[in-house]
């Protein structure tokens, strides 16, 4: 299912309309370019949704102690965050996602660095982070992603160094690097 919405009224009723509420909903496709997504705490009823993409600005709370993201659904398998601008590393919130297999960050994040938890993203397969353009430092821990076949690293100009504790991660698939620092791109192909 795939939902432009015209303002943030209508996020929530939508999201708590019988459709959602019934846990059938296994896609959703969501948009909201002119204004702000606001809570997006009703899709954690959505207990059978697998494949999720938002695109637009999700409303942070800067002085809770919880990431706005921390509401998605443990079902998700595969999830696309565009344009969103957290200003918190999304990485907390996402790594937690037990099934999540396919995860791209494009321009959704304004803070200047990343951490990928020991133990995070236990079936993540596909990493993509795409024009982020503030990060200048990703530090991946030992134990994090030990599932992942393909990253894929776009458009990160402040990122200088290939991401420390990423060498032990064993990427069996593709590694795209694109539009990235030269001593990254060095670093990233050596082994």
């Amino acid at each position: 299912m795939g939902i432009k919405f015209k303002s943030k009224e209508e996020v929530g009723p939508t999201l708590d309309s019988s459709i959602v509420e019934s846990g059938g909903l296994r896609t959703l496709r969501m948009y909201l370019l002119s204004d702000e997504f606001p809570s997006l705490k009703s899709l954690s009823r959505c207990h059978n949704l697998s494949k999720l993409l938002i695109e637009g600005k999700i409303q942070e709370h800067i002085h809770s102690c919880h990431h706005i993201l921390q509401f998605l659904p443990d079902s998700l398998t595969k999830l696309v965050l565009i344009r969103c601008v957290f200003s918190q590393d999304p990485m907390e919130a996402l790594e937690k996602l037990q099934n999540l297999r396919f995860l791209r960050l494009y321009n959704s994040y304004v803070g200047s660095r990343l951490v990928c938890s020991a133990h995070g993203f236990p079936k993540l397969e596909t990493l993509e982070l795409v024009a982020l353009f503030q990060v200048e430092e990703w530090k991946v821990k030992k134990g994090a992603m030990p599932s992942l076949k393909n990253l894929h690293i776009e458009t990160m100009p402040k990122l200088s160094m290939s991401p420390k504790g990423l060498e032990f991660a064993t990427i069996s698939g593709d590694r795209k690097i694109n539009f990235m620092s030269q001593s990254f791109v060095d670093r990233a192909h050596s082994p």
